[in-house]
């Protein structure tokens, strides 16, 4: 009997420890999926004051604005230190580059906050 219970508990920490470490392999695709649905969301909604407090560059929130959908990719992996994550993306219909920085609440939950978007 307590070899039974020992083995359950062996596979459930086991399990607890691969989701742990998926979730922190996926993490940065988590925050590019956030971050495009954020930017969509608002530009579906017609929500520009949402977009505008996340947009930094008047010139960069003019041409997302006029966009309907984006998709946006991050060029790199987190860039960031500690809970602030910066990633450099691209983001279809505009030209160059765009520094996304986001506040990680959580990686391992996906809680992510959108800081800002800025121009460089």
């Amino acid at each position: 009997m307590k070899d039974i219970i020992i083995k359950r508990m062996v596979v459930l920490i086991g399990l607890l420890f691969i989701s742990i470490i998926f979730q922190l392999l996926t993490a940065d695709r988590s925050m590019e999926d956030y971050t495009q649905n954020y930017i969509n969301k608002s530009l579906s909604a017609k929500k520009y004051n949402t977009l505008k407090s996340v947009v930094k560059s008047k010139t960069l929130y003019h041409e997302l604005k006029k966009q309907k959908k984006v998709t946006l990719k991050f060029a790199a992996d987190n860039q960031g230190s500690e809970n602030l994550a910066y990633f450099p993306a691209r983001i279809s219909g505009l030209k160059g580059y765009v520094g996304v920085y986001i506040n990680m609440k959580s990686v391992i939950l996906h809680e992510y906050k959108l800081i800002k978007i800025t121009r460089f």
